[in-house]
C-alpha cells in the first residue's frame, strides 16, 4: 500500500532528493577538473594520443649559434682564426644525421668553407659544434660567417668587418 500523496513520508522523500541534488553537478564539476588534470600530464598525453583524441607535437630542427655575443664584430686585416660554434636541436622522437658546413663569404665569394656530420639521437636533444674556421680578412671588407643545414634546409650567419 502506498502513502497519500501529502504525507510526511513523502515530503521527507522529497526533501531528501531535492538535498542530494546540488551535489551531483557538483561531483560532475570535480570529475571533469580531474580528467583536464591528468591529460595535461605526460601519461595523460600518452592515452589521448593512443585513442586518437590528440596529435603528436610537430618536430622540428633547432640551428643557433652558441654564445654568439662571443662571435667577432671587428676582425684584423690579414689571416683570421676564431672559434665558430653552433647547436642542433632535434625535436623529433627518431635520431637523425645532419649534414653541416661552416662558410666564410667576401662579398658574394665563397672564401673558405668546411663541414661535416652530425648525429642527433632526437627527442628534443642538443648537439653542439665547435670548429675553428681560418680566412683571410680584406681592409675595408667584410667577413660573412654562415653555418648551414642541408636537410632540413637551415642557415643562420652573422657578419664581422675588417678594419685596417
Amino acid at each position: 500500500m502506498q502513502p497519500p500523496r501529502d504525507s510526511p513520508l513523502r515530503a521527507r522523500r522529497v526533501a531528501a532528493r531535492q538535498a542530494r541534488w546540488p551535489r551531483g553537478p557538483l561531483v560532475l564539476l570535480v570529475v571533469g577538473l580531474i580528467v583536464v588534470a591528468f591529460t595535461q600530464t605526460p601519461p595523460g598525453r600518452g592515452f589521448l594520443r593512443l585513442a586518437g583524441l590528440a596529435q603528436p607535437s610537430p618536430a622540428y630542427t633547432a640551428l643557433y649559434f652558441i654564445n654568439a655575443q662571443r662571435l667577432p664584430m671587428h676582425l684584423h686585416s690579414g689571416h683570421v682564426e676564431f672559434p665558430v660554434s653552433f647547436a642542433v636541436q632535434n625535436s623529433s622522437s627518431t635520431a637523425k644525421i645532419y649534414q653541416w658546413k661552416i662558410e666564410l663569404v667576401d662579398g658574394k665569394k665563397v672564401v673558405r668553407a668546411s663541414g661535416g656530420k652530425l648525429w642527433n639521437p632526437g627527442g628534443g636533444h642538443t648537439s653542439v659544434v665547435t670548429k675553428a674556421v681560418k680566412g683571410v680578412c680584406t681592409s675595408g671588407g667584410s667577413l660573412r660567417i654562415v653555418v648551414s643545414l642541408t636537410a632540413p634546409a637551415e642557415s643562420i650567419d652573422t657578419q664581422a668587418v675588417c678594419d685596417a
